[in-house]
């Protein structure tokens, strides 16, 4: 059965320690064996200063705490200890209490670091391109080509950056361990922040560059698409096309092409909804609004008749059935009453020679609007 140590002899403190002296214990002794310390020690010292490393943060996230060190003084050790955690999981069950005491995450160190292998695959970029779509190339579908310049890869080094032949050396700027170390002041001293060395990628080695792509991995190229542009696309709209971006190197995935979409608007038609449409100002004869009758509505599919019933106002919208996009939406006609415009001279005495004949009452709505106003002005 492992033997703990009392925590407050792991910190050096006695049992009546201030809050502050515990952090102060607590700061000194994990920067003292923080395995970014531990560079140039033998394997067997590395090891040693981990299980330190890990019995310290341990004391400290029970005696840092104010109820829980009340709870360790009364009962002594609970079941929720961190041995046999190997360093990954140490460091991210603790990931608070660094961050809280030092001002930095546990992640950002070199030991986190230099545990993770660079991985070689990288993932392509993806395209965008634009094309401009007429209403009835948006509503009916259509076919573009589009013509655009992408990155493949590298067919000299392909896709690794490095010069046939060459042999890897020691980065010189990390030497080979992958990461680059720097000390960082923060509220509460120096810390040690380490990342990726930018110089060899965190690989620690560096080779000469592809003369091709210069290292880049890969080089541009011209391709051309023949895309279905799909029925009903909309204003703003972006249609993928999977894989067709920038190629992915070593093994990572290519990048899509996004086609974005303008739709230049129509004079007549505006899209409701996904599937339906509508015309927002249809002119209907007064006469027509009056008695009733059919009039010709231009649809996607041609012009429809539509019956439009006596005493009809402006502002009244109609449906006709199965005219929206691709036969699965609807049209809404909105009507307005327009005057009579380009009248003979028979039609005009004809329709004036009939004005004397018709009172308030032959308006709808008229004579209850002027009644309404004299019982309010009265």
């Amino acid at each position: 059965m492992e033997t703990r140590r009392d925590y407050y002899e792991v910190l050096g403190v006695s049992k009546d320690a201030s809050e502050d002296d515990i952090k102060k214990a607590f700061r000194r002794l994990s920067r003292k064996y923080h395995p970014d310390m531990q560079q140039g020690k033998s394997d067997a010292e590395k090891k040693d200063a981990e299980e330190k490393f890990k019995e310290i943060a341990s004391a400290y996230e029970v005696l840092g705490d104010k109820d829980k060190r009340q709870q360790y003084d009364q009962f002594g050790f609970d079941d929720g200890m961190s041995s046999g955690m190997d360093m990954d999981d140490f460091m991210s069950r603790h990931a608070d209490m660094f961050s809280r005491t030092f001002g930095f995450s546990p992640f950002e160190h070199g030991f986190m670091a230099s545990q993770r292998e660079a991985d070689p695959r990288e993932d392509g970029q993806s395209i965008r391109v634009f094309t401009s779509l007429t209403f009835k190339e948006s509503v009916f579908g259509c076919k573009k080509d589009f013509k655009f310049t992408y990155n493949k890869e590298c067919p000299e080094c392909h896709g690794h950056g490095t010069k046939s032949g060459s042999k890897p050396s020691v980065c010189p700027q990390c030497q080979g361990a992958g990461v680059f170390t720097q000390r960082q002041r923060t509220p509460f001293g120096m810390s040690i922040v380490t990342t990726t060395c930018p110089h060899c990628q965190g690989t620690g080695t560096i080779s000469d560059p592809c003369p091709k792509c210069k290292g880049t991995k890969r080089v541009p190229d011209t391709r051309i698409l023949s895309v279905n542009i799909p029925a009903g696309v909309k204003n703003g709209q972006r249609v993928r096309i999977s894989g067709m971006g920038d190629v992915g190197v070593v093994g990572g995935r290519n990048g899509d092409v996004y086609i974005e979409v303008h739709v230049s608007p129509s004079p007549v038609f505006a899209r409701k909804d996904q599937y339906d449409i509508e015309i927002l100002d249809f002119p209907i004869s007064p006469l027509i609004a009056t008695f009733g009758g059919k009039v010709e509505v231009p649809t996607l599919d041609g012009i429809k008749k539509l019956d439009i019933p006596a005493g009809t106002t402006s502002g009244k919208y109609f449906k006709i059935a199965k005219q929206g996009v691709a036969g699965k939406g609807d049209m809404y006609i909105k009507v307005n009453v327009a005057p009579l415009t380009k009248l003979t001279s028979e039609q005009e005495k004809a329709l004036k020679d009939m004005m004397p004949s018709l009172a308030n009452d032959n308006v709808k709505g008229l004579t209850a609007l002027l009644n309404n106003a004299k019982m309010s002005m009265s």
